[in-house]
């Protein structure tokens, strides 16, 4: 990954030719944000009825715990699989996630495009940028990330066919990474098996 985004190693276009250079943007010139909502507790539902909505929390993004779902009635913090979304408060702010379709907590933001850009390779180069973006967060007993100084930041951008070509060659990497560890799983309980029949 660091070669890639260092401009180490680069890909070529579909007629086998050199990309142009890469160019600093700032991130607030390709995206802005978009806060998600705050619902209460006793208004978030453990089964989905009719038309509700996943609700995202930060621990749907930390963790993988029991889903929840609401009954929707904004647009605010709609987000489905390709949109890209980030924790805003907490230890954990600064963490970048996508993949997720429903609302999201106000904890959470959206990022939403201002220019034709590749969520994709936002998504591993902000993966790879966490500990530049959480340095952002004030320094209180609830660290919250600025979206002012979320604009300043700065990146070497590829034209968006480059964007493409490493944000799809980064998902497959990750989609063969989570077979092999889906295989590893299974092996483990295919061995715990063994083991309890053979200590019976």
């Amino acid at each position: 990954m660091q070669k890639i985004f260092s401009q180490e190693l680069r890909f070529k276009d579909d007629n086998g030719k050199d990309y142009p250079a890469w160019e600093i943007k700032k991130l607030g010139d390709l995206y802005k944000y978009q806060q998600g909502q705050q619902i209460p507790v006793e208004n978030q539902y453990k089964i989905q009825i009719n038309n509700m909505k996943r609700f995202i929390r930060i621990v749907d993004v930390t963790e993988n715990p029991k889903k929840r779902y609401i009954k929707d009635r904004k647009e605010s913090g709609l987000i489905n699989q390709k949109d890209l979304i980030m924790i805003r408060y907490g230890a954990s702010a600064g963490t970048i996630s996508m993949g997720y379709e429903g609302v999201i907590a106000n904890n959470l933001f959206k990022f939403v495009k201002k220019q034709n850009v590749d969520n994709r390779y936002f998504y591993f180069l902000l993966k790879k940028s966490h500990f530049k973006i959480k340095s952002l967060s004030s320094q209180s007993a609830m660290p919250a990330l600025n979206f002012n100084a979320m604009d300043t930041l700065k990146f070497s951008i590829p034209q968006y066919s480059e964007q493409q070509k490493i944000g799809g060659f980064f998902s497959e990497l990750d989609k063969l990474v989570e077979k092999q560890n889906q295989k590893i799983d299974g092996l483990k309980e295919r061995k715990k098996g063994f083991l309890q029949k053979m200590f019976v």
